[in-house]
């Protein structure tokens, strides 16, 4: 992800060219979603190119020789213990593209066109993409020499209350063993031991349904929302709301309220499990 990030903002034609095309396809302002990865060759090519040119492992797993035989006029004896170089085939100008892609694969279109079509990238410390520092530092994984540093200019909306939730879940779970005992036990019966969750899995997932309403219930990442101006005047719990008057909507407070949820300060997934209550 990081070498295809650098080499994005790199070569800023590359960006341009990712972004028209989630345009043509997706929409301005959507998300992408995996059912869209067919849809955009582009971006697909863009991760083959990456894993061609920036192998994350650039020897392979030994392999040893099974029988003696012989390569570009070498004879490799059986028994010999060999290392292909896949950093030197992504190179080797008569190849185009590299072997045994990894299941990774598949995920990695999804983030990086939500990383592309979410946010405007902008550079630290003030570089052009001719200035970026492109070297690669050899060792087991094959790493940029320089981290990449950018930061996203310009938020979509969503993008930054989405992680915020997301790592609110990812606390309450760690802190719930339980929770994550019981999303791991739904995740082998509805997809299988070993198996990648995909989009269209979602929908037969209650309990993880329930994890992430819950957390919107408990960590509003937002906790007043936008003001609202009352039209008519209105009587709420005994007080009267002139016309007029500009109101901000205590979401927060509306989630840990104890007339509407039993034990509102505890993580609670299983209250969201046959109920039509949402949040």
């Amino acid at each position: 992800m990081e070498w295809a990030m650098a080499e994005i903002l790199h070569n800023p034609k590359t960006l341009f060219e990712a972004r028209v095309e989630f345009e043509k396809t997706i929409g301005k302002g959507k998300q992408v979603k995996e059912s869209d990865i067919p849809q955009l060759p582009y971006l697909r090519a863009i991760v083959k190119e990456t894993f061609r040119k920036h192998r994350t492992v650039p020897l392979l797993v030994p392999r040893k020789v099974e029988v003696d035989i012989e390569v570009c006029g070498f004879t490799v004896p059986k028994g010999t213990q060999v290392l292909v170089n896949a950093w030197g085939i992504g190179r080797d100008r008569r190849k185009r593209i590299c072997p045994g892609l990894p299941l990774a694969m598949r995920m990695l279109h999804l983030m990086l066109g939500s990383l592309i079509f979410s946010f405007d990238w902008k550079l630290v410390d003030g570089i052009s993409p001719k200035e970026m520092n492109m070297e690669e530092k050899f060792g087991f994984t094959l790493k940029k020499a320089q981290p990449l540093r950018v930061a996203p200019d310009i938020f979509i909306a969503g993008t930054e209350t989405t992680s915020s939730t997301m790592e609110w879940a990812m606390a309450e779970i760690l802190h719930n063993p339980k929770t994550l005992f019981e999303a791991r036990v739904e995740f082998e019966k509805t997809i299988g031991k070993g198996k990648q969750v995909k989009e269209s899995d979602i929908p037969q997932l209650s309990y993880l349904r329930a994890i992430v309403k819950e957390t919107f219930r408990k960590h509003r990442t937002v906790p007043l929302l936008v003001p609202r101006k009352v039209e008519v005047d209105i009587e709420v719990c005994g007080f009267t709301v002139p016309k007029g008057t500009q109101v901000l909507v205590n979401a927060w407070g509306i989630g840990r309220d104890r007339s509407t949820w039993e034990s509102p300060n505890l993580f609670m997934p299983e209250r969201f499990l046959g109920s039509q209550v949402d949040v």
